[in-house]
């Protein structure tokens, strides 16, 4: 059982590096364990259902907003100790929930998801300009109700941001130093109904009662997200890792998704100029929090490869032989032979047009060492004498012809290479004692041919 640790980069990680970290998780051989709860996550994510891509992605969104909402928390503490007041007297609430920051990041994301049951994403979130469609034709009924919940959260940044600005600047007046300057952040419902929906009913169009959107999302995305920067004049990471699932098709629940994302990266840039001023400006000490999450990764049996093997048959011992002594002198006297007078025909051959080779790699082959036995043979001296008749063949004559002229059509033939090859190495052979013969052979032939 291996553990992946997974953390939040402090203060404000951007979404797109902690999509990288679980990258892991969505190209690796291992299969994608069951997540810890996050206050906008459950655990597990589906009741009886199991969604890997989806999984992995939504847990790197919900780190990312995990860290957020610490760190704002972490902000408000020092502000409002300065000022005397109570935080969950402060803290404002979350529509349709009815709880407040301190109350959601100890809460369970189940109870809270079962709240919203029922409830159209469009009258949660404030987007009366977007159809009910949009957000109400998933297949799966679970991921639509956890995105409604997520994205009622990303509104609640904007109240929290709001609420924060007007404390600081609060403790600023005391101070008597210069007033922070920060535009009004939107919540998400006034972030789609400012800048999103201008730019989708550009390219969405119905088809049989269904909104299609027929370009690229991250075409959306890059057109929102400068409309966005431009308006309220905050610089903030606008690219997005696509495809955000790899492998699935889901455009609804993708656009939706990465414009939370988008919105979650925007809410980094105020935040950050908050804390700048609390810390430096302010002089109040804000503890950075930093979300690490250590996640268990099941072992995956690989079964081992078996290559059958082979082996070579066992070589038999030769016996030995035994020492033999004599003397065998042999002369072998072959006849005198008239072969006949052979007649070869003339051939024309067919001419043939160029043709290309065949361009072979041979195998590589690794020979096994062998050694052979040393035979001691006994000494022998043979003596023989034989007769072979004469006799004369007739003689033949053969016609003459030709081929036909064939014209052969140009071809190539392709190279290819043939594998290498390793042949196992054999076992020595052991010493043998052979006779050692010693072989006198004459031979004398007269072979008289004529062509």
């Amino acid at each position: 059982m291996a553990t992946l640790s997974f953390c939040a980069t402090p203060p404000l990680p951007t979404f797109n590096s902690l999509y990288q970290s679980v990258q892991p998780l969505l190209l690796g051989p291992f299969p994608v364990p069951s997540f810890p709860p996050l206050p906008t996550l459950p655990s597990p994510m589906f009741i009886g259902l199991h969604i890997p891509n989806i999984e992995a992605v939504q847990f790197a969104s919900e780190l990312q907003c995990s860290q957020i909402l610490n760190l704002i928390l972490d902000m408000f503490k020092p502000v409002v100790s300065f000022l005397g007041l109570a935080l969950n007297d402060i803290l404002p609430k979350i529509p349709f929930l009815g709880i407040n920051l301190i109350q959601l990041l100890e809460g369970d994301a189940n109870v809270f998801i079962a709240q919203l049951e029922g409830i159209a994403a469009n009258v949660i979130l404030g987007i009366s300009s977007l159809p009910s469609q949009l957000y109400n034709n998933y297949i799966i009924p679970a991921l639509s109700n956890l995105q409604k919940y997520q994205l009622l959260i990303r509104s609640y940044f904007a109240s929290l941001i709001n609420v924060l600005f007007g404390l600081v600047n609060q403790v600023a007046h005391i101070l008597s130093v210069g007033a922070l300057t920060l535009p009004t952040i939107p919540d998400f419902g006034e972030f789609f109904n400012g800048y999103v929906f201008s730019i989708l009913s550009q390219f969405i169009v119905t088809v049989d009662g269904i909104l299609v959107l027929p370009v690229e999302i991250s075409v959306v995305i890059a057109l929102v997200g400068a409309a966005l920067t431009a308006g309220l004049g905050l610089a903030f990471d606008t690219i997005l890792p696509e495809p955000l699932l790899p492998s699935l098709n889901l455009p609804e629940y993708t656009l939706l998704e990465q414009l939370k994302n988008l919105y979650t990266n925007f809410s980094v840039s105020p935040l950050q100029i908050l804390l700048d001023f609390i810390v430096n400006t302010l002089q109040l000490s804000v503890t950075i929090p930093k979300i690490c999450i250590g996640i268990s990764i099941p072992d995956v049996a690989i079964p081992p490869l078996v290559v059958p093997g082979f082996s070579l048959p066992n070589i038999p011992s030769i016996p030995s032989i035994p020492d033999i002594s004599g003397n065998l002198n042999l002369t072998i006297k072959l006849p005198s032979i008239s072969l006949p007078s052979i007649s070869l025909p003339s051939i024309s051959l067919p001419s043939a047009t160029s043709i290309s080779g065949v361009s072979v790699s041979l195998p590589s082959v690794s020979l096994p060492s062998v050694s052979l036995p040393t035979i001691s043979a006994p000494s022998l001296n043979l003596s023989a004498q034989v007769s072979l008749p004469t006799f004369n063949l007739p003689n033949i004559s053969i016609p003459t012809f030709k081929f036909p002229h064939l014209p052969f059509p140009m071809f190539s033939i392709p190279s290819f290479t043939v594998p290498s090859i390793s042949i196992p190495k054999l076992p020595s052979i052991p010493s043998i004692n052979v006779p050692n013969l010693k072989l006198n052979v004459a031979i004398s032939a007269n072979i008289n041919v004529k062509i």
